[in-house]
């Protein structure tokens, strides 16, 4: 099983979790940050590529 916090360590919000086991991933607590823009266009960089 791996483990991957891909943002939210150091702020408040905007945690985004990754648990991979067997080959399978699951995305936990998929948060956006309070300083994320509102457009969706620009929200492309924010979310992690899961499988």
């Amino acid at each position: 099983m791996k483990i991957c916090i891909h943002r939210g360590t150091k702020e408040i919000g905007g945690t985004c979790i990754e648990i991979e086991a067997q080959g399978k991933h699951m995305v936990l607590d998929i948060g956006m940050p309070l300083d994320a823009p509102d457009d969706e266009q620009s929200l492309e960089g924010l979310l992690p590529k899961v499988s």
